[in-house]
């Protein structure tokens, strides 16, 4: 089905660029990104945002500039990017920044407003969240559309993960309850293309930790179809991921490669016990015996910080010698 999209959307495009149709172009761009990016084509999601951003440039659509950026810091994101995931979440916030309410009243700002939040969030998630809350602002209220409730969905949640990261818990709560009630009420069926299957999973995860209904299964574990999020949850295809009680381990967690790289050669292993030395080895190569050791001890420090956040610091970790 992604394949028969993509090739509808390529032909429209196509048909826009010689009827010069320059707007439906630039929306036919958007468009097969994120069908790109649902699909997991990183790749291909990157080539056509890129392109809406340079048409809605070139025409000054500053709304779907905005938005476009946004995708492209999620994308990048994704694609274990951070540097460019935020240069283009820095544009966005540059470019909220310079918004007026008005700007959002009467035109097609509205559809375009979950990308735009979109990238505050990847902004939030890689950085920090103090930025993203002061570039939002006034500008929240103004953004959500009722007419459109698709759009205030994707909103909402991405409102909600920002005051999740700030740890503002009231303002978390108000909007997940908000982003809930409007899928139950619209009798929405699937996630928007801005809420990718991570921000998905955490949506559901914290609207059940704070008894809130979504409309799949019971708020309070009671029901036959509930599906409990596991204390942990590790994904290994495309980028490697980690849910711990369904919440996303974030970028910004993670500090730097060096950590998932880690887990990932432990994963390999498969339960397995494999020497100190050979995971040193393989993770780098080109360092001396000391330099190796001096990064696997920093490297384990970090990956326990990821996976037991709430330990109980000066906990001894016991190890055997390497066979």
């Amino acid at each position: 089905i992604w394949d028969a999209c993509r090739e509808m959307l390529r032909q429209a495009s196509q048909m826009f660029v010689t009827a010069g149709h320059r707007f439906n172009r630039m929306n036919a761009e958007l468009a097969h990104g994120q069908v790109a990016l649902y699909a997991g084509d990183f790749d291909s999601a990157l080539e056509h945002f890129s392109e809406s951003a340079a048409l809605a440039r070139r025409f000054q659509h500053h709304t779907a500039e905005t938005a476009s950026y946004g995708l492209l810091a999620r994308t990048y994101q994704r694609a274990a990017n951070s540097d460019l995931a935020i240069e283009n979440a820095e544009l966005v916030l540059a470019k909220l920044e310079q918004y007026k309410p008005k700007d959002f009243k009467g035109s097609r700002a509205p559809f375009w407003a979950p990308a735009m939040a979109l990238g505050a969030l990847v902004h939030a998630e890689l950085v920090g969240g103090e930025r993203a809350l002061r570039a939002l602002g006034d500008l929240r209220s103004v953004m959500v559309h009722r007419e459109l409730p698709l759009c205030e969905y994707a909103l909402r949640i991405c409102f909600a993960r920002i005051d999740d990261l700030a740890e503002d818990t009231g303002k978390c709560r108000k909007n997940l309850g908000e982003a809930w009630r409007v899928y139950r009420r619209a009798s929405l069926r699937d996630r928007p293309p801005e809420i990718d299957q991570t921000l998905w999973d955490w949506s559901l995860a914290a609207a059940r930790r704070a008894g809130i209904e979504t409309g799949f299964g019971s708020t309070r574990g009671d029901a036959k179809d509930e599906v409990e999020a596991p204390a942990c949850e590790i994904r290994s295809l495309g980028q490697l991921s980690v849910l711990l009680a369904g919440r996303p381990v974030s970028d910004r967690d993670w500090r730097g490669k060096t950590t998932r790289r880690l887990l990932a050669r432990l994963l390999v292993a498969d339960g397995k016990l494999i020497p100190r030395e050979r995971v040193e080895a393989d993770l780098w190569p080109d360092a001396n015996a000391s330099s190796a050791r001096n990064s696997m001890n920093v490297g384990l420090s970090r990956l326990r910080n990821v996976m037991e956040p709430r330990r109980r610091k000066g906990c001894l970790l016991y190890t055997s010698p390497s066979p």
